[in-house]
């Protein structure tokens, strides 16, 4: 949501479109780097502790996100808001594959990969 906000952020900050896009850059980065702690951890603590502290540490990054007074708050905050968010990409396969048995796994797990890809092009169909 943050891409339908670049003119706001370069008006009320007086930054270019470049610095504007930081925020998402970072975002991104984050997404990267965050499933290189939080997935080990879920290993060792539980995945139902990480995904309630991830959860919420996104809640809380918002915040200042929303109430940012200039850029850099809005790109630091957007980094830890990612690796918060990439809890719920690195850890989902695993917590599927602890939900099914080897058997039945396939299934679940080709509903879980093709999400990302048939949700935007089911939502696009049924937009037109």
């Amino acid at each position: 949501m943050i891409t339908f906000t670049y003119t706001q952020v370069e008006a009320e900050f007086h930054t270019s479109r470049e610095v504007a896009t930081l925020g998402l850059s970072l975002f991104v980065v984050g997404l990267a780097c965050g499933p290189l702690f939080l997935a080990p951890l879920s290993e060792f603590y539980g995945r139902r502790w990480i995904y309630i502290i991830s959860f919420a540490f996104v809640f809380i990054f918002i915040i200042p996100c929303a109430v940012a007074q200039n850029e850099a708050t809005i790109i630091v905050t957007r980094f830890f808001d990612g690796v918060a968010g990439s809890t719920f990409l690195s850890v989902a396969g695993g917590t599927i594959g602890d939900m099914f048995d080897k058997s039945e796994l396939s299934f679940p797990m080709m509903v879980y990969s093709g999400s990302p890809f048939l949700g935007p092009a089911t939502g696009l169909r049924s937009a037109s």
